[in-house]
């Protein structure tokens, strides 16, 4: 799903935050942006060990709430709000290492 796709007032919130316009930001200056909201809110820690299990675990299978219940269990309940954020970074870095087609 495009990035764009699933939560784009965040996406726009973010790129806001870091200078851009979210239209005209590259997938790479929205990617940095979704890092720093994500590390402004719940740390480094948290971020790359929450990035790593729905990096890994989407790639394995797992469905979407079993990987929300160990993401949850990392970055803790009352930073739920973060779970979108945490996957439009993960697929937007997924879009980004795939070739272009055309």
């Amino acid at each position: 799903m495009p990035l764009h796709a699933q939560e784009p007032s965040v996406v726009d919130a973010v790129a806001r935050a870091v200078g851009q316009d979210a239209s005209s930001a590259s997938g790479h200056h929205k990617v940095e942006a979704l890092r720093m909201y994500l590390e402004q809110s719940i740390g480094l820690s948290k971020l790359v060990a929450a990035h790593r299990v729905m990096e890994k675990r989407s790639s394995a299978g797992a469905s979407a709430a079993d990987i929300d219940e160990q993401v949850l269990s990392i970055v803790g309940d009352d930073n739920a709000r973060v779970l979108p954020v945490l996957r439009q970074l993960v697929e937007a870095e997924r879009q980004l290492a795939s070739p272009v087609r055309r």
